[in-house]
């Protein structure tokens, strides 16, 4: 029970101080005259031994006065400054008022003020950071979006270089990686990676609803020998300290943040205390943003199958040139060219959208899609207009999200309506040329082509993976961004793994 009854303030003991002060020193500096004068008439004391103690006694009744006074004087600065200061910061806290202005004026003349003011100043700033925080996970409703200004205002109050998220699929009993964002390199752990729930300590966070930090993950790495993959790949990427952290809605713990640093030893009780804080706030938008994203995602991609279906000869198409354009876009981390830049937004995105690049074929008549022989140039008319067919389609879609933002299916516009331009401009249906083309739409362009050279249609056989690589390797320059077929050029490894294995699909499906 709080005790209401009413508190004397220090401000009425430091007048009642003041005021004994006052009547002690009246009464010693009395009593010392009248002992003085005592002394003098009884002849204990000769003229000049009287005035020297008198002399005497006077400093030092001045010297107490003096102490005395500078004593009240510190004691009302921490009446007046100190404590003021201390109740106006945190009456401004109460009410959401961040006069940091406020913060700064209060001029601390000791160590101990000092203190005061920086403390004030950190739980200030703090303040202002979670109601940012807040207003982002209030304004945002794309989950990666939320995590990159989480990411650029975390940094001001603790070193974080890479987050993650992953949430946790307890019918399948996995935890899968959502997300990541990493100041720079490349992300291993990244998007769809899956751990066993059996195989990780992941599990005892989700059950514990606690939060872990994690300061050595290289020793932990020597030292377990039952850990899960996840750990080299994160320690493979450079992390060296992680705090985990469970996200909780209505007390179940639906996925995990991870907030990590290339520096060992990073984190402490403070870091872990603002991380947990960051998690409350940006539970609900995470938990919304993914499931929203994954619902229109699946819609679109569902959309995606059906148009291909619609096309009888594509078969796997969109899986196999979505793979063929994620190698070309993994690999731009190794082009020293900022126009090439990429991010795990970019890549997350490209598996995303990347299916989407024929969709507008579901506007185009079944006789003119499935036609065995060469189009005519009416037909080949109609048969162009799917690129902005499809472009409509999705940007229709988005204008009717308008919430999620300008920049929400701004790849799959970017991909549907401009795969086909070239980099000489001669393609459709703008005629852009050279950088002018989006880049996503640059790197599906060549994943397209040179899966429809790989596959068999009824006009045509499916060629080899030489003739198909020659045709990629000549069409530098004029069709394809010369950079990209480079990169193309470089990893015709990992090409050749999707060939093959789409060959082999296609020879077991033959001997049936």
């Amino acid at each position: 029970m709080i005790n209401k009854s009413k508190k004397i303030k220090i401000e009425s003991i430091y007048k009642l101080i003041c005021i004994l002060v006052a009547i002690l020193f009246l009464a010693f500096a009395a009593l010392n005259f009248n002992m003085m004068d005592r002394m003098k008439t009884e002849n204990h004391l000769n003229g000049n031994d009287f005035y020297s103690y008198m002399k005497i006694s006077i400093l030092v009744s001045i010297t107490i006065f003096v102490l005395l006074i500078v004593a009240l004087l510190f004691v009302r600065r921490l009446t007046k400054n100190d404590m003021s200061y201390i109740l106006r910061a945190f009456k401004n806290l109460s009410n959401f008022n961040y006069d940091t202005d406020f913060v700064e004026s209060y001029i601390p003349y000791f160590t101990e003020e000092d203190r005061i003011k920086n403390l004030i100043h950190d739980i200030y700033k703090e303040a202002i950071f979670l109601e940012d925080i807040k207003d982002v996970a209030s304004n945002e409703y794309v989950l990666d979006r939320v995590l990159e200004k989480v990411f650029d205002k975390l940094n001001e109050h603790i070193r974080v270089d890479r987050i993650g998220v992953a949430f946790a699929d307890y019918n399948r009993e996995k935890i899968i990686a959502e997300t990541a964002k990493i100041n720079y390199g490349k992300v291993l752990l990244g998007i769809g990676f899956e751990v066993s729930m059996a195989n990780t300590s992941l599990v005892d966070i989700l059950e514990t609803k606690q939060s872990k930090i994690n300061n050595n993950l290289m020793a932990e790495k020597v030292n377990r020998e039952d850990r899960s993959i996840a750990l080299d790949l994160i320690v493979e990427e450079g992390i060296h300290s992680n705090m985990i952290i469970p996200l909780v809605i209505d007390d179940k713990a639906f996925g995990i943040l991870f907030f990590s640093s290339f520096e060992k030893e990073s984190y402490d009780k403070k870091s872990l205390r603002i991380a947990e804080n960051v998690a409350h706030s940006i539970a609900t938008i995470i938990n919304q943003a993914y499931l929203t994203k994954t619902i229109f995602n699946n819609i679109t991609y569902t959309f995606a199958e059906l148009v291909e279906k619609k096309d009888l000869e594509t078969g796997d198409h969109i899986n196999r040139m979505t793979k063929y354009s994620l190698v070309l876009a993994e690999h731009l981390y190794d082009v020293s060219n900022a126009k090439y830049e990429v991010n795990s937004s970019f890549m997350q995105d490209m598996e995303l959208y990347a299916p989407l690049h024929d969709i507008g074929k579901v506007g185009i008549p079944d006789k003119i899609l499935n036609k065995p022989g060469k189009f005519t140039p009416e037909e080949w008319a109609i048969m162009k207009e799917h690129a902005n067919i499809g472009a409509d389609i999705i940007s229709n879609l988005r204008d009717s999200l308008e919430y999620f933002g300008k920049d929400f299916y701004q790849m799959a516009l970017d991909i549907i309506r401009h795969h086909h331009e070239r980099w000489d401009g001669t393609g459709y249906p703008y005629g852009l040329k050279g950088e002018e083309i989006p880049l996503s739409a640059r790197i599906v362009a060549i994943a397209d082509v040179f899966d429809a050279l790989a596959s068999k249609r009824s006009y045509k056989e499916r060629m080899t993976f030489k003739e198909c690589v020659e045709i990629i390797l000549e069409s530098r320059g004029s069709h394809f961004d010369p950079v990209l077929v480079d990169v193309f050029e470089k990893n015709l490894s990992e090409i050749r793994k999707i060939y093959d294995a789409d060959c082999l699909v296609a020879y077991k499906e033959s001997s049936h």
